[in-house]
């Protein structure tokens, strides 16, 4: 059940993990396994997916902020990353 508490945590949905339920007992333990692990690829089709569809979002969030802030007159704050 830690699992997939972390899976949700880290921004899959519910039918990310439902779509890959059948494979979690192959991970060790109550932990993602580490990048290039065992059970490392099982979901990386819908990991890939999550990180486009979160990408995208961010880039539409971006785009959102600096149409207000140019609409308010806000100077644009420095980029952090």
């Amino acid at each position: 059940m830690r699992i997939i508490r972390e899976l949700l945590s880290l921004g899959l949905t519910v039918e990310d993990v439902r779509g890959c339920a059948d494979r979690l007992q192959l991970l060790d333990g109550d932990t993602l396994p580490p990048r290039g692990g065992p059970g490392c690829s099982m979901a990386s089709g819908v990991v890939q997916r999550r990180l486009a569809a979160l990408d995208a979002e961010i880039t539409r969030l971006s785009r959102v902020r600096d149409q207000l802030a140019a609409r308010a007159g806000v100077e644009e704050e420095p980029e952090t990353a």
